[in-house]
């Protein structure tokens, strides 16, 4: 049976994949339109908008680092369009939000790369590998300490629970990012 957790999921994974072939088909329309205008300001800043639209969808999703590909290269072709129509501010709005958006998932990036060996660990003691357990509880309750709320999730999760939703409930962004990347390492969660 399917919890409705899974439901929600695969229901936000075909959202995704039919945007994504919406994108990539607008990307290639764009990308055919400045093959033949290099300058035309319009295919640029519609381009930018297909990309960070996707990002925004595939940081949604928690894929921290292609969303950052996306809006990357999002960010690129709104300075392009800049320096051919430097007084454009509703480019301008854009590529400084998109920017700003970027900021956000490179330090969400950073954050999951910096605690991927305690996920991996904690992934494993859920897989029953319960060798380092104790060193990582010792290691949750130190992350408490630091303003983390790790700890109550990760004892649910080595119960068996997989509900990201109820996992998540009370977590803040960051906490979050982290929960979800244990229930991906495990096969539970959101890609």
């Amino acid at each position: 049976m399917v919890s409705q957790a899974e439901g929600e999921y695969f229901g936000r994974l075909a959202r995704y994949n039919e945007a994504r072939q919406e994108y990539d088909e607008a990307k290639a329309a764009y990308d055919a339109a400045l093959q033949r205008a290099p300058d035309l300001v319009a295919a640029h800043n519609n381009k930018g908008i297909v990309l960070g639209s996707l990002g925004q969808l595939q940081a949604q999703l928690g894929d921290f680092d292609q969303a950052v590909r996306s809006l990357r290269v999002a960010v690129a072709e709104w300075s392009r369009s800049l320096e051919i129509a430097p007084g454009n501010q509703r480019i301008r709005e854009r590529q400084q939000q998109a920017q700003s958006f970027l900021d956000h998932l490179e330090h969400m990036s950073a954050l999951l790369a910096n605690f991927e060996p305690l996920l991996q660990a904690i992934a494993a003691v859920a897989a029953g590998d319960t060798m380092q357990q104790g060193e990582i509880e010792q290691l949750l309750a130190d992350l408490e300490t630091k303003g983390w709320h790790l700890s109550e999730a990760m004892q649910r999760i080595w119960q068996g629970e997989r509900d990201e939703t109820a996992l998540t409930a009370e977590l803040d962004e960051q906490d979050t990012a982290l929960v979800r990347r244990v229930l991906q390492i495990i096969g539970q969660g959101t890609p």
